[in-house]
């Protein structure tokens, strides 16, 4: 991976206390489709909305498949 891809990421990862517990726990919700899908060798779809920016859902498109990859 990119070294400033890495870092980036870690970056973000030192900041996660910030994430309120409940959408901590809806994350957790998503991950735990993502990984069993992806252990029963299926897909995993998933389908990325925003409301106001459209970056944000390309951008979240683009982390999901950093983070699967």
């Amino acid at each position: 991976m990119c070294p400033e891809l890495s870092k980036y990421i870690e970056t973000v990862k030192a900041g996660r206390e910030a994430i309120p517990q409940d959408r901590k726990n809806q994350l957790k919700k998503i991950a735990l489709f993502v990984k069993t899908k992806k252990q029963s060798n299926e897909d995993a779809n998933l389908t990325f909305i925003c409301t106001h920016n459209s970056r944000r859902s390309h951008m979240s498109q683009i982390w999901a498949s950093t983070a699967a990859n």
